[in-house]
């Protein structure tokens, strides 16, 4: 029985795959001269961003909507740009 319940144990969910450098150009782009800017414009915490960049974390619903609005683009948009697998 020991066996089976190791075929259904949960695994762990993969990292959400993100491009730190498609996110960092993708601010410079928009006229940032760093995250910290960026944070400060957004209204979040400037390692919130930081590790929204360096793929530490996926950003949060209302991170992201922040983000976006901070960019001047929709939170689809940016998702899309910057962290989902097809980018």
């Amino acid at each position: 029985m020991s066996e089976d319940l190791e075929e259904v144990r949960p695994r762990p969910a993969p990292k959400m795959p993100v491009s730190g450098e498609k996110f960092t150009a993708l601010v410079q782009r928009k006229g940032f001269k760093d995250m910290a800017e960026l944070a400060q414009r957004a209204g979040l915490a400037a390692a919130t961003v930081y590790r929204c960049a360096a793929g530490e974390t996926a950003p949060r619903r209302d991170t992201l909507e922040k983000l976006a609005k901070a960019l001047a683009m929709t939170p689809g948009e940016l998702f899309d740009a910057c962290w989902s697998s097809t980018s």
